[in-house]
C-alpha cells in the first residue's frame, strides 16, 4: 500500500471511467505501465485486515481493469527477502485469488459493514471474469467452494446480501450460454469499457455451471428479498431481474417451484408515487404467460417457443396469484400496485383465452389443461376505466402501461372504452364546474356532516341539492360506498312530476364518476331500481343482460320523457351492447376452433359461423334501435306533451343512433328496409350526421314491391335532397321520380294512395334541385291526366283529395321554384 498510495489508486480508477481518456491511457499503460502494475499487483496480494475495505475495493476494481489486458499478465513474480536479495518465485495470481475469495462473514469482518463486503465480493466476480490467470484448472475447485458459500448465504440471509442479485444473474447467463451478457454485467459493474477475454469467460461459465444447476438457480431466485420501494430509479442488479430471467428460461416450471408469493409480495412493496421498474411490467406477463402455458408451447401466444427439453423436464404447472391476493391489493391505496396486478389479471385471462381457442384445434393429449380465467366476480370489481385513466394521465409514472392494458380492455372488455365516453370522461370537470354554478351560493346551502337520504326531491328540493352536492365533493373510493343508497334514494325520485332539473343534472355527474370506478356493478344496479314501476320486477344478474341488452330499455316509461336519465340508460345499454357482441364472438371463435378437426356434414362451415353471428348482433342491435326510434314519436293528439322535453330525448337518441350507424353502416340499411315512422325521416336525416350514407342504398330501396316501402323511400330522397343537395342524392331523386311514373300507371288505390303520401316530398325534391322542375311538372300532369281519366269512369271517394294535393303541389311548385328561378334569372 505504502508503494502505491491509495489516492492514486482513485485517480486512475477516475480517469478508467472516462470513455474519452480511455484510449490513450491504455496505450500509454501498455508501453510504460508495467512497473505501475507490478506495484498494484504487489499491493493487492500484500493487503492485509488492517486496511480499509475501500482500499480493498478501490485495488481490486482497477486490477480487474488493468489486468484483462493480455499484455500486462505475469505469470510469476521474484518476491525479495528483507536484504533486498532474491530468495524465491511467488505466485501472485494465486495469491490474488485467495484474497478475492472472502468468504460473505469473513468479509464483513474485512470490510466493517454488509454493504462494502458485497460490494467486494461482486468485484471479485468481476475480477474472476475479466482475468483469466485467475481461473487456473488448479483453483477451480476453490473458486467452487467459494461459490457454495456465497449461495449457502443467499439462502440464510434474511434481509439480503447485496452480491446476490449479480451472482444470480451472472450464472443464468452462464447456463444458458449468453456470454456476451456477462461481459456486459462486467462492464455495468466496474462501470469500464472493457474488453472482456472470452477464455476467461469460458473457464468461470465452466465453474458456474457445475456449481449452479438449474434447480439451484430456480431456487436461489426466490430466496433473494423482495426490494423494498421498487421503482425505476432502482438501477443495478436487483431481484426482479433475477426472476424475470427465470421465468424467460422456464426455471421454475421444470423444477416445479413457484414464484407467485415472491411476485405478489414485490408487487404489494412497490413505491406508490414513482415510476414504475420496466422489468416489473415484463415479469408479470411473462408469469401470466407461463401460468397458462408452462413449457412455451406458443399457444399462448407468447414469445418463447417450446423446446424438447423442456417438455421432458417439466413438473407441472405454475400456480397462478389467488383472486384473494389481488382483491387485497385492490383494496389498498397504492396504485401502482393495482395497476401492476390489474395489468398481470388481464394478460393471465387473454393468453387463457388465446390457448384454449389454439388448443381445440390439436389432438394431443400430451399438453396440460388451461386454468380456468379470472371470473366475472373478480372482473366486476376491478376499476378497469379508473386505472386506465390515471395510466394515460401519468405516462411519465407508467410507461407503456397504458397502451398494453388498454389493447387487452378493447378485446376483452369493449364495453369499458367506448370512445364517446372517453370523451365525456374528459369534459366532465368543466361540466361539474358549470352544475356548480347552477347551485344556489354556498351561504344558502350549508355543508352537511351527514347526507339525508330520507329527504323528498319534489318538497325539499333545496336539501336534496345539498346533499348531492355532498356527495360530488367525496373521492371516489368513498362515493362507491354511498352508491346503493344514492340509487335507491334518488333515482326514483328524479322520474317524479315536478322534481327540478338542476337535481337530475347534479346526480347525472355523480353517476358519471360512479362508473369510472365501478361501472358493471353500477350499470346492474340502475337496471335494478329503473324497474319500480313495472307490475312485474325481477332480479336481473350480468349474464341475463348480456345474453339480451333489450332488458335495459324494459323500464319505467317515464325514463324514455326525462333527458339527464335516459342518457344514464343509453350509457348502460350500450355497455351490455358491446359487452354481448364481444362474449358471442368469443362463443363463435371458440365454437370455430373446435369446429376445424370435426368433418361433418351437418356442422356449418367458419363462414356460415361468422354470417350467423353477424346476423343475430345485426338484428339484436336493429330491435333496440327500433324501440328508440318509438320513442321519438310525438304522442297522439290531445295528450299533454312538453315539445321541448321530446326535442331534447330526440337529439339525445340521434347521438346514440349515429354511433351505432358509424360502427355497422349496415345496421342503418337494415334499419332503413324495415321502416319506421315517416314523421321521424325529418328528424333523423338533420339529427343523425352518417343518414347521407342512406343515398347508396335508396335506389334500392324504391323498388321494393311493397307499397309502404315506396312510400318511405321517396320521402326519405326528399329529406335527403334537401339536406345532402349532391350529385348522388340528384341520382337518387331522378330514380325515385322515376319510379313515381311507374306508379301513376298503377292500380287506381295504390295510385291514390301513394301520391297522396308523396305529393309534397316530389316538390320539397324540387326545391333541391330546380333543375328537375320540368321533370316534375311533366310528372304532375301525367299524374292529373290519368287520375281525371280514371275519375270520369269510375269516380271515387278519394277524388277530390288526390286533385287538391295535385293543385297545391302546382302552386308550391310555381311559388318556391319557378318564380324564384325567374327572378333569379
Amino acid at each position: 500500500i505504502e508503494m502505491f498510495p491509495f489516492e492514486a489508486v482513485v485517480f486512475l480508477n477516475g480517469l478508467l471511467s472516462m470513455r474519452e481518456v480511455w484510449t490513450w491511457m491504455m496505450q500509454y499503460i501498455r508501453k510504460a505501465g508495467r512497473e505501475v502494475c507490478d506495484n498494484i499487483l504487489t499491493a493487492f496480494t500484500s493487503s492485509n485486515k488492517s486496511q480499509s475495505g475501500s482500499s480493498h475495493t478501490a485495488l481490486a476494481r482497477l486490477y480487474c481493469s488493468l489486468f484483462s489486458f493480455s499484455e500486462l499478465r505475469g505469470s510469476n513474480q521474484t518476491r525479495k527477502d528483507v536484504d533486498g536479495d532474491e530468495t524465491m518465485k511467488s505466485d501472485p495470481f494465486k495469491e490474488a485469488t485467495e484474497f478475492l475469495m472472502q468468504k460473505p462473514q469473513d468479509a464483513e469482518n474485512v470490510f466493517g459493514s454488509r454493504s462494502e463486503s458485497a460490494r467486494f465480493i461482486r468485484l471479485a466476480l468481476c475480477a474472476f471474469a475479466s482475468c483469466p490467470p485467475l481461473c487456473r484448472t488448479d483453483m477451480k475447485t476453490r473458486i467452487g467452494d467459494w461459490l457454495q458459500s456465497l449461495i449457502q448465504d443467499i439462502f440464510d440471509s434474511s434481509e439480503g446480501t447485496g452480491y446476490a442479485e449479480m451472482l444470480l444473474l451472472v450464472a443464468m447467463h452462464f447456463q444458458h450460454g449468453n456470454v456476451k451478457a456477462v461481459a456486459d454485467l462486467v462492464r455495468v459493474a466496474l462501470g469500464y469499457h472493457l474488453d472482456v477475454p472470452i477464455d476467461s469467460l469460458k473457464r468461470l461459465g465452466e465453474i458456474f455451471q457445475s456449481n449452479f444447476p438449474p434447480s439451484v438457480l430456480a431456487s436461489l431466485a426466490i430466496a433473494v428479498p423482495v426490494t423494498q420501494g421498487l421503482d425505476a430509479t432502482n438501477s443495478g442488479y436487483l431481484p426482479v431481474n433475477c426472476v424475470y430471467h427465470a421465468l424467460k428460461n422456464r426455471l421454475f416450471a421444470m423444477h416445479d417451484i413457484q414464484p407467485a408469493s415472491w411476485i405478489l409480495a414485490q408487487v404489494k412493496v412497490v413505491s406508490p408515487d414513482k415510476p414504475v421498474h420496466p422489468v416489473l411490467p415484463a415479469v408479470l406477463r411473462v408469469f401470466a404467460d407461463f401460468c397458462t402455458d408452462p413449457i412455451g408451447t406458443a399457444l399462448s401466444g407468447n414469445e418463447h417457443p417450446p423446446r424438447a427439453e423442456d417438455q421432458e423436464l417439466f413438473k407441472g404447472p405454475l400456480t397462478r396469484i389467488s383472486e384473494e391476493d389481488i382483491l387485497e391489493i385492490l383494496r389498498s391505496e397504492n396504485v401502482v400496485a393495482q395497476m401492476l396486478v390489474v395489468l398481470y389479471t388481464l394478460t393471465f385471462n387473454h393468453a387463457a383465452d388465446v390457448r384454449v381457442r389454439k388448443l381445440l384445434r390439436l389432438s394431443r393429449s400430451d399438453l396440460c389443461e388451461t386454468p380456468a380465467p379470472y371470473g366475472a366476480h373478480l372482473l366486476n370489481l376491478i376499476p378497469v376505466k379508473k386505472l386506465l385513466m390515471i395510466a394515460e394521465g401519468n405516462p411519465s409514472q407508467f410507461g407503456d402501461m397504458h397502451h398494453y392494458l388498454l389493447s387487452l380492455v378493447v378485446r376483452h372488455q369493449p364495453e369499458l372504452v367506448d370512445a364517446s365516453e372517453l370523451l365525456r370522461n374528459e369534459e366532465l370537470s368543466s361540466e361539474s364546474d358549470t352544475l356548480k354554478s347552477l347551485l344556489p351560493q354556498t351561504g344558502f346551502i350549508s355543508r352537511q356532516t351527514e347526507i339525508d337520504y330520507e329527504v323528498d326531491c319534489v318538497q325539499e328540493p333545496v336539501l336534496a341539492l345539498a346533499n348531492l352536492e355532498e356527495l360530488s365533493h367525496l373521492s371516489g373510493s368513498m362515493l362507491e360506498a354511498h352508491a346503493d343508497i344514492l340509487l335507491e334514494t334518488f333515482l326514483p325520485q328524479l322520474l317524479l312530476s315536478g322534481t327540478e332539473r338542476r337535481l337530475a343534472r347534479l346526480f347525472k355527474t355523480i353517476w358519471m364518476r360512479l362508473c369510472v370506478t365501478m361501472p358493471r356493478n353500477l350499470w346492474l344496479a340502475t337496471v335494478q331500481q329503473l324497474q319500480t314501476n313495472l307490475d312485474i320486477k325481477r332480479e336481473y344478474t350480468h349474464s341475463d343482460l348480456i345474453d339480451d341488452p333489450l332488458i335495459v330499455l324494459r323500464c319505467d316509461y317515464r325514463v324514455f320523457r326525462h333527458p339527464e336519465v335516459l342518457e344514464l340508460v343509453l350509457v348502460v345499454l350500450k355497455g351490455y351492447m358491446d359487452s354481448s357482441t364481444a362474449m358471442l364472438s368469443a362463443k363463435c371463435s371458440v365454437a370455430k376452433a373446435a369446429a376445424e378437426d370435426i368433418s361433418q356434414d351437418n356442422e356449418p362451415s367458419a363462414d356460415e359461423r361468422e354470417e350467423y353471428l353477424s346476423t343475430l348482433v345485426m338484428t339484436q342491435n336493429a330491435a333496440i334501435v327500433q324501440i328508440l326510434f318509438e320513442v321519438c314519436v310525438a304522442t297522439k293528439e290531445g295528450e299533454e306533451e312538453d315539445l321541448a322535453i321530446l326535442q331534447e330525448i330526440r337529439i339525445i337518441i340521434c347521438k346514440f343512433v349515429h354511433q351505432l350507424f358509424i360502427a355497422s353502416p349496415l345496421l342503418m340499411k337494415l334499419i332503413h328496409f324495415q321502416g319506421y315512422d315517416a314523421s321521424l325521416i325529418e328528424v333523423f336525416v338533420l339529427g343523425v350526421p352518417s343518414m347521407h350514407v342512406c343515398v347508396d342504398f335508396l335506389e334500392e330501396l324504391i323498388v321494393q314491391p311493397a307499397i309502404e316501402k315506396q312510400i318511405f323511400a321517396v320521402k326519405l330522397a326528399s329529406a335527403l335532397a334537401r339536406r345532402y343537395p349532391i350529385p348522388k342524392t340528384l341520382a337518387a331523386s331522378r330514380s325515385a321520380l322515376g319510379r313515381m311514373h311507374e306508379v301513376a300507371h298503377a292500380d287506381a288505390a295504390i295510385r291514390e294512395e301513394f301520391f297522396l303520401a308523396t305529393m309534397q316530398s316530389v316538390v320539397q325534391i324540387c326545391e333541391a334541385f330546380p333543375l328537375m322542375a320540368e321533370a316534375v311538372i311533366e310528372l304532375l300532369f301525367k299524374i292529373q291526366s290519368v287520375h281525371r281519366s280514371h275519375c270520369a269512369v269510375h269516380g271515387g271517394d278519394k277524388a277530390y283529395a288526390l286533385q287538391s294535393a295535385i293543385t297545391k303541389a302546382f302552386e308550391d311548385l310555381t311559388s318556391n321554384v319557378l318564380l324564384n328561378k325567374a327572378l333569379a334569372i
